[in-house]
């Protein structure tokens, strides 16, 4: 009877992570057809590369986070501000060209849905098995989920 009921719940578990990586599909797909849509809209009008660039970043609208996940729960929203421009390669392995902020300050419902959509991508993925970032020794800081697990609040 233990073996029927572990068979069940393995093949519902299962069934749960194909739905779960099917909506991670769908959803990356829509968010490519439209950046992809914006690209070449931008395009069309560009006089050259550095324009491009320019406007793109104009475009994106959007708050930078980042949610990790210990022992199968989501951490605290961590916030990433550049100091100036956008967030990119530059202001990421910079020491000083980010500010983080643990926790975020979202609404408690925006943090919620964040939190949810972090956990969401990390089991359909299969969770530890997949690493989805890497954090090298010359990011400043070192972890910002290090710091989160000690108990830094605020500016990290």
């Amino acid at each position: 009877m233990f073996a029927v009921r572990l068979a069940t719940q393995l093949a519902r578990s299962q069934a749960d992570r194909e739905l779960l990586i099917n909506e991670l599909n769908h959803r990356v797909k829509n968010i490519l057809a439209t950046v992809q849509g914006l690209v070449a809209s931008t395009l069309r009008s560009a006089v050259s590369i550095a324009d491009t660039k320019k406007v793109m970043e104009e475009r994106i609208i959007g708050r930078e986070t980042t949610v990790g996940i210990l022992a199968g729960e989501a951490l605290p929203v961590v916030e990433v501000r550049p100091r100036q421009g956008v967030y990119d390669y530059s202001s990421k392995y910079t020491a000083g060209a980010s500010d983080y902020f643990c926790p975020a300050p979202f609404e408690a419902s925006d943090t919620e849905r964040i939190q949810a959509a972090a956990l969401g991508a990390f089991r359909a993925v299969g969770g530890p098995a997949l690493v989805l970032e890497v954090s090298l020794p010359s990011i400043p800081r070192d972890n910002i989920f290090a710091d989160r697990r000690i108990g830094n609040l605020g500016v990290l």
